[in-house]
């Protein structure tokens, strides 16, 4: 196979009568030595043209296929010869040209064919035409025919380990064929002040000799420092290793990982290299000069920890899960925590209720986020009522989500139509529905007027978890950014803080926040539990949400009446101004 990857010279050149087969040689629109005279005259174009795929065992490695076609009645007297031009369009530059030149008389119903070596992975325009061809008459459609056909791939003909073997290609295309390898997957383990990178080696038929590691400071001006690591050959362990320890705590990293390929393409990585707290080890002369300094600033220990008895009661009177809540940050620098306001529809029972209580104290405890849900809010809804808490909230909330269910999407289509429900509990029911959907309303007021006053729409979020779809978004709420949890689970994180994950050639690593990561802490896994045990609920119950009411009738008519007049109040008084 070469690089250039021609067309065999030979053509089988298969005819019921006898005639010569060479290059294209002609004086375009009359072949050379024709007379004068003879160029006036036109044959119709060829008909019945076909491309049949052949196997020609002379094509070794390449495609082969037939090209059949039959001579046109008219004009057949003057008919002279054929041309059979072939252009590549799609894959490897190619093109070619053959001239059949008659020696003897034929017929229309005679079939001509000869046989092509292609290379393959390569789309064809295939053209026939007698001639002579009048002057002027070149681009005529009615003196030529053609037809598309395209070669079988390589893998198709040799199998994927012949054709993905770099070492099977010779030249330009072997370099290409190498280039074509980018590392997989990539790991970071931090051991300490080490950070140890793991990825898959290249297999061996891409013929790389070593990799190289290139990495510096995200957002650095800096130059990238480099190291090289020589490829393994014969290695059961087909994983690279490489251990880095200049880096420094606390910094995003950028990394490019490629081979010694000369244009190869590098993958582009990024990595949180996080601080970490060493254990001093004590010499002995070490330990002894401390131990005589202890014994000097005895003195001061006990005056410091009669202050510390006074003001022990003060701290004391901070509760654990005050001091706890925001001790997961994705870096140890300060940053601002969101506050994020829930919104929820309670209708699917309470196994959707703890899904939604384990996931809000899932993103307070683990994703740095102030969370509000009502369920917390008893107090404050009860000292100020619904509205004017649902008003102030959605005013000071950094962001607006959304969890939309079956229940939700529900309740806002009832909102202005009649439906027939079977309710569990009438006046909890009726409470529940006009709440969801005043907040809703609300809610989608609120996202247009972003839309239309500040074309910003960023602080509206909706999501739904697995056991629901996105057909549970109801239609007022289309222009929110939407995530399904927990599968988006870093997506949203990413949002929340303004922080990009993901970017053309780049990936952010956040320890914990893989799509399953969430597991590894202890409201994560509540919060798998409560999904599991809804899952199952849905599962043993096909028609669980239409089975959870009862009374149907009357429930239609109070809580039809009860949308009807709830009305989202055009001026709340706030509570306070100052969120």
């Amino acid at each position: 196979m070469t690089a250039e990857r021609q067309v065999t010279s030979e053509f089988i050149f298969s005819l019921i009568v006898k005639g010569m087969l060479q290059d294209c040689t002609f004086d375009f629109p009359c072949f050379e030595g024709t007379k004068s005279d003879v160029c006036h005259h036109a044959v119709g174009r060829p008909k019945n043209l076909v491309v049949k795929r052949g196997n020609n065992s002379e094509c070794g490695k390449q495609d082969s296929a037939f090209i059949q076609w039959s001579p046109s009645e008219h004009g057949i007297t003057f008919l002279l010869g054929f041309i059979i031009d072939l252009k590549g369009v799609t894959g490897p530059t190619f093109s070619g040209c053959r001239q059949l030149t008659l020696t003897n008389s034929i017929i229309s119903e005679m079939v001509f064919e000869i046989s092509f070596c292609l290379p393959t992975d390569t789309t064809y325009i295939i053209t026939v035409y007698g001639y002579p061809v009048p002057p002027g008459r070149e681009n005529d459609p009615d003196m030529w025919v053609s037809v598309q056909y395209t070669a079988r791939t390589c893998t198709e003909l040799n199998g994927p380990e012949y054709c993905n073997d770099c070492r099977n290609w010779e030249g330009s295309a072997r370099e290409t064929c190498r280039k074509k390898w980018m590392p997989a997957n990539i790991t970071f383990y931090q051991e300490g002040h080490l950070l140890k990178i793991i990825f898959d080696q290249a297999p061996t038929y891409y013929d790389i000799s070593y990799y190289y590691v290139y990495y510096k400071r995200t957002n650095s001006q800096g130059k990238w420092n480099n190291t090289t690591k020589h490829h393994i050959h014969h290695a059961e362990d087909k994983h690279m290793e490489i251990i880095l320890s200049d880096l420094t705590p606390g910094f995003d990293y950028s990394f490019i990982i490629s081979s010694n390929v000369r244009g190869a393409k590098g993958k582009h990585v990024t990595y949180y290299f996080i601080e970490v707290v060493v254990e001093n080890t004590f010499t002995p002369f070490v330990l002894s000069a401390v131990l005589v300094g202890l014994i000097c600033i005895l003195a001061i220990i006990i005056t410091a920890t009669r202050k510390c008895k006074k003001r022990k009661k003060a701290v004391s009177t901070c509760p654990l899960e005050t001091l706890s809540e925001f001790a997961v940050a994705w870096t140890p620098q300060e940053a601002k925590v969101p506050k994020v306001f829930i919104c929820y529809s309670s209708l699917e029972g309470e196994k959707h209720t703890q899904v939604i209580l384990s996931f809000a104290a899932y993103l307070q405890e683990y994703c740095s986020c102030q969370v509000v849900l009502d369920l917390w809010e008893s107090i404050g809804i009860a000292q100020y009522g619904y509205m004017n808490w649902l008003n102030y909230q959605l005013q000071c909330a950094d962001f607006i989500l959304v969890i939309c269910s079956q229940g939700l999407k529900f309740l806002m289509e009832t909102k202005h139509q009649k439906a027939n429900w079977n309710f569990l509990s009438l006046s909890d029911m009726i409470n529940d529905a006009v709440s969801c959907v005043a907040a809703v309303s609300l809610i989608a007021e609120k996202l247009y007027q972003a839309k239309i006053r500040q074309g910003s729409i960023s602080r509206f979020l909706v999501a739904y978890f697995e056991y629901s779809s996105e057909k549970d978004i109801p239609g007022i709420l289309e222009l929110a950014s939407k995530y399904k949890l927990m599968d988006d689970l870093p997506e949203l994180f990413s949002h929340l803080h303004s922080i990009a994950l993901c970017r053309p050639g780049y990936q952010l690593q956040v320890q914990g926040l893989a799509k399953h990561g969430y597991l590894n802490t202890t409201s994560g896994q509540t919060l798998s539990l409560a999904i599991q045990d809804m899952n199952k609920y849905i599962q043993m119950d096909p028609s669980w949400f239409h089975s959870l009411w009862t009374n149907g009738q009357e429930a239609d008519k109070q809580i039809s009446n009860a949308l009807a007049e709830s009305k989202v109040p055009q001026n709340v008084c706030c509570i306070n101004s100052d969120c």
